[in-house]
This record gives C-alpha cells, structure tokens and sequence, in this order.
C-alpha cells in the first residue's frame, strides 16, 4: 500500500511538472502563433563587424572585391571551406551593399566572407 502511495505521489509529480513545462512552451510561443509572427522582425543575417569580401578562398584569399559594414544584412548564398581566417576555414559566399575596394564609393558586393562576421547565420546549400 505505501509503495503504491510513493508511486502514486511521483507520478503526479512527474505529470505536473510535465504540464507546467508545457504551459511554459505555450506561453513563450502563443502571442507569435497568434498573430501568425507578423509583429516580430525576422532575423536576418548581418555582419557583426566590417567584413571583406573576397573573390576566391583558396589557401589565401585574393582579389578584395570590397568591404561590407558592420550591421550590414547580407544575402547569404552558399558556403566552402578555405583559408583560415577570423578563427574559422568557413567562408559565406555573399551579396550585400559595400564599399567599392579602390574608389570608395557605393556599391553591391558579391564575394567570400569569414563565417565569423556573419551573425544569424541561416542554412545554406555548399557551393
């Protein structure tokens, strides 16, 4: 009978723990569920600092095709591995508006940027 009693008392333990974990999941997600998400901002991946982009990513990367600011929402398109750079051989290969390499003005840049200036990273296909 005690046995049954002990049992009995986790078990009720365990399924109201359970709901109240439950209701917690609910919570955090139901205002964005009901208004199907339409007043949050997606994340969007951005640079989390000036990032250069690079024409290719072999051993070294060469050619600069410009910079990106800081902040800056990138079109993340595919990813490799190459040169180490920023503590990772990852690179995203981008699109975003820069800043042209030799004259300094305004332009979009298309090329490899170290996976570590990217925060919000999305999943890409490999080039």
């Amino acid at each position: 009978m005690n046995r049954d009693r002990v049992h009995l008392g986790r078990l009720s333990r365990m399924v109201t723990a359970g709901a109240f974990g439950a209701a917690l999941a609910l919570a955090a997600v139901g205002p964005a569920a009901a208004d199907g998400g339409g007043n949050q901002t997606p994340v969007v991946p951005r640079t989390n600092s000036p990032a250069t982009a690079y024409a290719s990513i072999g051993t070294v990367p060469t050619t600069r095709m410009g910079t990106i600011w800081a902040g800056t929402k990138v079109d993340m398109q595919c990813w490799a591995d190459g040169a180490w750079s920023n503590g990772t051989n990852r690179w995203f290969f981008v699109s975003a508006p820069g800043i042209h390499p030799q004259n300094g003005s305004s332009v979009r840049v298309s090329g490899w940027i170290s996976a570590n200036k990217v925060s919000n990273q999305r999943v890409v296909p490999h080039c």
